[in-house]
Order: C-alpha cells, then structure tokens, then sequence
C-alpha cells in the first residue's frame, strides 16, 4: 500500500451497501447521504464475488484509518518503512501492544491471524 496521504479528500463515511433488485449493490455515504461507488457483474463474477467486492470498498474508510493509526504506532519505535518487520530494541509483545492489536505478536509466533 502506498501512503495514505493518496487518499486525502475521499469522503469519510460510515459507508453502507445497499442492495437493488437488479444484482447492483451500492456503497452509500451514510453522513452525505450519497452514492460512492457501484458493484455490479457483467456475468462474469457471482453474486458471491459481488457482494465480498462490495463489502471491501465500503470498509475502505475504516481500512485506512487502521492503516494510518498502525503506520503513527510503528514510527514511534522509528520504523518507517512499509516492508520491514524488524524491532531490534523492541520485544514484539511491545509493538503489539503499543500498536494495540494482536498482529505482531500472532506474526512472531507464526500463527498468521490477529487476535
């Protein structure tokens, strides 16, 4: 993922799916009251497949507040770069916990799940 700042000025939600009787579904700016994107297959994806599309673009906004909060948490032990997963003078339990997530110490200990 590049910096978020790419994504300065899109609308902030929450965003909703709505659903039509046609296959489209819709991600609604609930605050603005406003049509943000469509989803709708040309016979090619499943309704399935529309709907998981669907529901990742709607999360967007929460994606990316939780990937700037995770980037503020990583700088503070001076790890700036989006590849590298090296904490030599900080325990993973210490970066998972300042980071206030389990994805750290579930990487560490191999599980490969958050907690």
């Amino acid at each position: 993922m590049s910096t978020p700042t790419k994504y300065e000025g899109h609308t902030s939600g929450p965003w909703r799916i709505e659903r039509d009787n046609y296959g489209v579904e819709r991600i609604w700016d609930s605050e603005l009251d406003c049509d943000v994107a469509s989803c709708a297959g040309d016979g090619s994806l499943t309704r399935e497949v529309i709907a998981a599309n669907t529901a990742l673009i709607a999360d967007a906004p929460e994606l990316l507040a939780e990937n700037t909060r995770l980037r503020e948490a990583l700088r503070k032990y001076g790890i700036h770069k989006t590849n590298c997963i090296a904490f030599p003078a900080f325990s993973e339990e210490q970066v998972a916990r300042d980071c206030n997530c389990g994805l750290v110490a579930a990487l560490a200990a191999g599980k490969g799940e958050m907690k």
